[in-house]
């Protein structure tokens, strides 16, 4: 059955209030051991992900490009703070089998997160048939899209401050933000944008963590952060490269737990199962390990080493995310 639906501009008014509304159940995975959840593309794989963790019918449900991953960066936290699941589009439509999950899901709400050119508007219309209404959460570049997302949420607590012009920090960070009640926003290396230090000052998080070292999110900016938050807590997080990144976000919280830990593993060299993996990965209290397909880097194995491990949960297909022993030289 199709829903009458209205398409609106998603202001941070509005967003507020669907922050407001109660979110539906969702299913933690039960299983121990080691868990796939892939299918045939990118788009089957966040349905594959979406069926696994959210239950019917759903408040709401987030789109995001499938093709194109600057806008969708942001969207995990908010999802999570919803726990609501993150689909794939393209530019050119609705794939057949996102069709079939936003029929399953029968959301009250869709959200698309990033702007026309990432998500069309005829995408977006014909998304929201299985929705009573939807909405837009958008600026005019990767930035402002962040901005509007973060402003978005009624409190947060934390920021992970990523670099807007690569995305491996931003995936590994969102499902940390997530399990700290915060939001992702985005800097160039050099200079922090207006839109994000907007969203520092209206949303006052008492905790900015910067994640990359000093050629990726410059000093500067760091200082600007410290400027423009004086009273919050302001780190730096950074490894040799960003798997080891990855694992030191995850360490502090998931790290040394009794009884042990839950782990999602996404790719480190493409963006698209991160984007869908981290609600589901909230679901789940799990942070999002970056991998390869061939081989476990070494600084994933670490958490092996460190950490006993009650669930692996590889998000897209064996020659995405690699589950074998060996590690990559």
């Amino acid at each position: 059955m199709m829903f009458r639906r209205s398409l609106v501009a998603l202001t941070t008014a509005a967003l507020c209030a669907m922050t407001a509304v109660a979110h539906a159940d969702t299913t933690p995975i039960a299983e121990t051991g080691k868990v796939r959840l892939s299918g045939a593309d990118r788009y089957a794989t966040s349905v594959a992900i979406s069926r696994k963790t959210f239950t019917t019918p759903q408040d709401r449900v987030v789109i995001v490009s499938g093709e194109d991953w600057p806008d969708g960066l942001a969207a995990g936290p908010l999802a999570a703070r919803w726990k609501a699941p993150v689909l794939l589009v393209s530019r050119k439509g609705v794939p057949a089998v996102v069709r079939a999950e936003l029929q399953r899901l029968h959301a009250r709400q869709l959200i698309a997160v990033g702007g026309p050119a990432s998500v069309p508007e005829s995408v977006m219309r014909e998304a929201a048939q299985w929705s009573s209404s939807a909405a837009r959460a958008s600026g005019a570049n990767r930035y402002e899209t962040a901005e509007a997302v973060a402003r978005s949420m009624t409190s947060v607590d934390a920021v992970y401050l990523a670099s807007g012009t690569s995305f491996a920090d931003a995936l590994s960070s969102g499902a940390v933000a997530a399990a700290e009640n915060g939001a992702v926003l985005l800097t160039t290396t050099s200079a922090l944008p207006a839109a994000t230090k907007r969203a520092l000052s209206d949303t006052a998080p008492s905790k900015v963590v910067i994640v990359g070292g000093p050629s990726v999110i410059s000093p500067a900016v760091e200082s600007q952060v410290r400027a423009a938050l004086p009273g919050a807590t302001v780190t730096r997080v950074y490894g040799s490269d960003r798997y080891y990144t990855a694992f030191l976000l995850a360490m502090p919280r998931w790290g040394a737990r009794e009884g042990g830990s839950n782990i999602f593993y996404a790719s480190g060299t493409s963006f698209a199962d991160a984007l869908s993996g981290a609600p589901a990965a909230y679901v789940n209290d799990a942070p999002i390990l970056l991998t390869r397909g061939t081989c476990t880097p070494g600084p994933t194995e670490f958490m092996d080493q460190e950490v006993t491990i009650k669930l692996k949960v590889f998000l897209g297909g064996p020659t995405v995310t690699y589950s074998g022993s060996r590690i990559c030289p």
